[in-house]
Formats: C-alpha cells, structure tokens, sequence
C-alpha cells in the first residue's frame, strides 16, 4: 500500500543519486530532471541512507566507490530496514573499477550501468525499473487485499460452523458456489453460483460427480482425490484444497474448494458438503509477479536474444493461458520479420502436431501488412483478434491457423526509440474474447524486453566495432598482412608453445631484390602495387591457420612457420621463391632476373629455457644476408645456400 502511495505521489518518479563525484552528480541530476524527475543528491554512503529514509525514493542511483564506505555496504544497510528494503536500487561503476555482478545482485541490486554515462541507457534503464516497481507494488497490493478478503471468509465460516442453519444463510449470500455430494448414491447437488463461476447457465452440469471430476485439471486430479479421501478417513478434520477447474471455454481457473463430511452410527461417510470460491485473480496476480521477476531475471541472465524468448514465451503460455506463442525479430538488411522462436502450453483436449505448425512457421517472412506479425508492426500497437477467420483474406497465414484450428490471437510490437525490434504473437485453439489482464501483462513484458534487446544490440555493435579496432591495430595498411606489432606478439606466443611442447619453430625473412631500383624505375606507386602481389604470393604459401605472413619492414616480410623444422621451412621457402617468380612481375634495374624475385633467410629452433626468440629472428636475418651476399634469389638456411630454380621441387634443399 505504502508503495503505490508513494509512488502515485510523483507523476515521474523520486530519484535519489549518490555519487561523490560533482561533475557525475551534475550530469545525471540534468538528464534525469529535463525528464521530469524528482532527484535528490546524496555523496557519500551516510548521507544516502540518512536521505534514503527521509524521503523514501522510488528509485537510487548508487555509486560503486564512495568516500567513507562502498555502495555494496549502503544497499545491504537500505535492504535490512523495512522503510528502506523495498527501494530499487541500480549500481554505478566506473570502466576501470569492474562491478561484482553477484554480489551486486546478493545485496538486492535490481540492474546496473557504467561510465561513462549513455542518456539512452540511463533514461531506458529507470524507466523500466520505475514501471516494474509500480506494477510489483500494484500487484502486492491486490494480493495483499484478496489474502485479507480470504482470511475473512475462513474466520467468517468457522465462526459460523456451531449454527448451521446461519452458515448456510452465509454461504448464499457470500459469492461463494454450494456443493454437495451424497456418497451413498453417487449424486452430486451443484448451486446455480458453482455453476456460473465455471460460465453455466443454471441447470446445465448433470448432478454427478465426473461433472466435477472430469474439469479438474489432470495434474491436480490425483493429489485433489487424495485429500478427499484423508478427510473421509478422518486423517484430517476437514477438506481444504486450492486447484485448476475448467471453465466453458476450454479455460482453467483456479479455486479453492472446501468441505466437510457426515459420518453414520458404523463410521461410514454417507455425504459430504462445501463450497467452491473463485481465487482465479489471486493466482493471476502471483503468477504475473512471478513472470515479470522471471523476464528480468532472464534478461540479466541469458546469454543471448533467443534463450530470453525462449524463457519468456513459455511462461507467457502457461500464465496467459495461451496455446502458442511465437517471437519475429527484425532483418534489418531485408526489411522484413522473420521467425525468432516458439513456445506451445500442451493443451490435452487440443492435442496436434506442434512440431509440424512450427516448421511450417520457419518459412513464413513477413513485411509490413503482411500476416498477423506485418500488421501489428505497420500498427505499430497491439492487436487482439477474437476470430482468425474474420475479415478473411487479410493474413497470408490464415490457411495455416484454419488448418491447425487456430481461433484467437494477440499480438504486440516491441519497440524502442521509435525503431521495431520484434513482434511477438500468441494463438489460442478455443474463441477468447479481448482480455485486458492479458493485454497489460504482454506489454510490460514487451517493456522489459525492448530494453533488454537495445542493450544486447549495442552491446553487439561494441563488440563489432572493438573487433573491427583490434583487427585494424594489427594490420599493415598497404598489404593488408600482419604488420609488425602483431609479427612481434606472435612469435613471442608460438616460441612460448613451441618452448612448453618442446617443438621446434621456423622463421622466413624475405627481402624484395633490388626493390629501390623498381622504386627509381617504375615509381612509388607501381612499388606499392608490388609489394601488394609479392605479399599475396607469401600468404598463398603460409597455408597452415597457425602460420602467419607479416610485413616486417619496408621491401621485407616474413613467415612464422610454428611446429615446422629446417625441412619443412626450406621447402615452404623455396615455394615462395616460386611463388613470386610466378607473377612475372617485369624488373628492369635487377641484376638477377628481368622479373621481381625474392631472397629468403631461413631459421629453425627448439627454445630452450632462458632463451628469447631474438635469437631466431637475428640467425634468420643472418642467413637474409647471406642469400643476398651469394647473388640473390635464393634461400640460405643454417649456413646453406642453394640457388633457386623456376620450377619448385621436392627435394630437401
């Protein structure tokens, strides 16, 4: 009750900020004020639990690291007092101070954001937090008054119980239905109330008992007869249980059914009486509170968008009474939704194929207008339509509803700042009329969705974009190889595995003959066109996912050849050589050939402890000099040096 008053107080919403920092203290009071809020200004963690208590926010905004104690401490203080306990609280932290998100959530965090602070974020995330607590308040309140409704009734009926006569006279004109079951014979006495609350017209339900029998629920039925059978042997004193009947529709609703048995002179039960009260809206309102707490403990849990729908979608089914429910997110490049995920509520007296209809469903994609999905997005509001099969010609998908006896629908847009995310729609197998419950709970789930799918969608494009950084730092522009940053993290990474396996690993340094000479003659920009060929030539023979070709610096490149011995590194050396011969690159200047040809330096080790790869790029780039020294064209490895032919062989050089 508190709750909802407070929060009806202020039409947006009490914010209380605690952060010791002014120029973060500054920066969230205006955003969160240029929307309307009321914020309140704490900077350290005595001062917000002092304002925390006298002003009882709706919302705080808690800073990681404070002055004179930390914001874990100053939400665990908040949570064990009752004025305070209820207050959610969303963490701040700093980039380079990380949050601990389990103790985050251990000491009653509902959410959390970093610096630098994102007004798209921030704002998104307090008002998500601000509808949850008033629809939890909301929902407390009213379960809180039919607990109280119900405690009456049962003090009422057992202050009445030593006067039969005024506990019948109650009980008709209580809201309650009357039963009443004579064992000896079988039949069974239904009130006109017992029967309306299951949506009869008076007199209809045959007075035997497989009419109420058979509307209990088949996972209730079994433990409903056992408690029936305890009273009837005397184990308990009366009968009293809470479970599923169906209604008219093919619906279930909840009720709580009541008794008590009449014994003869032998002991035997010869009848026993009660009354049925309709409790379906509590059940409802728990049902709803524990689905909002499910979708946000799904949202901060799951992993990605589909483990969210699937999550979510089935405990729609079940709570919404709802045979199907399905997810279509946006393809952004093709304009169009297309098949996400899907949940189903086993219906026993509906049984069909749901893995066939969910096939089927695969295929469809739609635009907008298109099917029921296109038209709640082109709406862009929710749809709820009573009979798939009127106005007919509208939905591309009504053969297959009319094939699988679909009757009802829902559907709903999930949105955020005005761009469509995903529709979600849902089919019931029997005729619901518009159901405003229904329609409520689907849009505040709808809500914590769209800000779950905007977070996970910019943190996406981060990761895109931090992927697309890291790969850009470590790539020459020119050639598009490993530059030399990436060259030197490299052989450090392999020559430590090459040193913990006890493998040996091979080093090519290559160097482009007589390269300033095709500068001077050619020009720079026919020398870069160069270096982009010979460098596609070296890649082309660094065929392994561990090898790597670098450019290492000017005209030189290389190639880090890892669990690779002398052998194999001079045959990989002289294909190379090959390699670039063959793309008959004309060479004026050169002294060797009248196309552009390369000189390789090549070295091979087992590391030792203690030893660095210096080492092998230093004997490398001796044997580089070396193939130079010796006319070019060639590859020098561990002191030999061989004269390269046009064609590539076999043998061991």
């Amino acid at each position: 009750m508190n709750d909802v008053s407070n929060l009806s107080q202020s039409k947006k919403g009490e914010i209380l900020i605690v952060d010791d920092t002014p120029a973060h203290q500054l920066l969230l009071g205006d955003i969160l004020a240029s929307e309307g809020y009321s914020v309140t200004i704490a900077s350290d963690g005595l001062s917000a639990l002092s304002q925390a208590r006298s002003i009882n926010p709706d919302l705080i905004l808690l800073d990681i690291c404070l002055p004179d104690m930390d914001g874990y401490t100053v939400c665990s203080t908040l949570k064990c007092h009752s004025r305070t306990r209820n207050i959610s609280i969303l963490f701040i932290s700093a980039c380079d101070q990380p949050i601990n998100l389990a103790r985050a959530f251990e000491v009653g965090g509902v959410d959390y954001i970093t610096k630098p602070i994102e007004r798209i974020e921030l704002l998104a995330r307090v008002r998500h937090q601000l509808q949850f607590r008033r629809i939890q308040a909301q929902l407390i309140d009213q379960n809180l008054r039919l607990q109280q409704e119900i405690r009456r009734r049962y003090h009422l009926e057992t202050e009445l119980k030593a006067n039969q006569d005024r506990w019948y006279l109650a009980l008709q004109g209580s809201n309650d239905g009357l039963w009443d079951w004579d064992i000896t014979n079988g039949s069974m006495y239904f009130s006109d109330r017992w029967q309306e609350i299951l949506g009869y017209e008076p007199g209809v339900l045959p007075p035997l008992r497989r009419s109420w029998q058979d509307r209990v629920h088949p996972d209730d039925l079994e433990w409903v007869l056992e408690f029936i059978r305890y009273h009837l042997e005397c184990v308990t004193p009366n009968y009293y249980a809470e479970y599923r009947l169906r209604d008219q529709t093919g619906q279930y609703r909840w009720v709580l059914d009541r008794g008590q048995a009449q014994w003869d002179d032998r002991g035997y039960p010869i009848r026993m009486s009660g009354s049925l009260t309709d409790v379906t809206l509590r059940h409802q309102s728990e049902e709803q509170l524990q689905l909002l707490l499910v979708t946000g403990q799904a949202i901060v849990q799951a992993k990605d968008i589909e483990q969210t729908f699937n999550s979510v979608l089935t405990k729609l089914c079940q709570i919404a009474q709802w045979d199907i429910g399905e997810a279509w997110t946006l393809d952004p490049e093709l304009d169009q939704l297309v098949y996400c995920w899907g949940s189903h509520n086993p219906n026993p007296n509906h049984p069909f194929s749901y893995l066939s209809f969910e096939q089927e469903r695969r295929k469809f994609t739609f635009l907008q207008n298109q099917g029921l999905a296109g038209r709640v997005w082109a709406q862009n509001s929710s749809l709820w339509l009573e009979h798939l099969d009127s106005p007919p010609g509208l939905m591309s998908d009504q053969a297959l509803f009319a094939k699988v006896g679909l009757k009802s629908a829902h559907g709903l847009p999930i949105y955020a700042d005005g761009t469509i995310l995903a529709v979600l729609t849902f089919f019931s197998l029997t005729q619901r009329p518009r159901d405003a419950r229904v329609i409520d709970l689907t849009q505040a789930v709808a809500s914590q969705l769209s800000s779950f799918m905007l977070r996970k969608q910019t943190e996406q494009a981060l990761t895109r974009a931090n992927t697309e950084l890291q790969r850009l730092a470590t790539l020459d522009g020119l050639t598009q190889l490993a530059n030399r940053r990436k060259f030197d993290e490299y052989i450090h990474t392999e020559w430590r595995r090459a040193l913990r396996d006890s493998q040996p690993i091979s080093l090519l340094l290559c160097d482009v003959d007589h390269f300033k000479r095709y500068n001077d003659c050619y020009g720079h920009q026919a020398g870069d066109a160069c270096l982009r060929w010979v460098a596609h030539a070296l890649e082309s023979q660094a065929h392994r996912v561990t090898d790597l070709a670098a450019r290492y610096g000017g005209e030189e490149f290389a190639i880090i050849l890892p669990n690779t011995d002398l052998a194999g590194a001079l045959a990989v050396a002289k294909h190379v050589v090959h390699a670039v011969r063959e793309l008959t690159i004309p060479h004026k200047g050169s002294s060797v050939s009248d196309y552009i040809t390369v000189s390789i330096g090549v070295a091979s080790t087992i590391p030792r402890s203690g030893t660095l790869p210096t080492r092998l790029i230093a004997q490398a780039d001796r044997n580089l000099y070396q193939a130079k020294a010796k006319g070019r064209n060639c590859v020098c490895g561990e002191g030999e040096v061989r004269g390269m032919s046009d064609e590539p062989s076999e043998d061991r050089l």
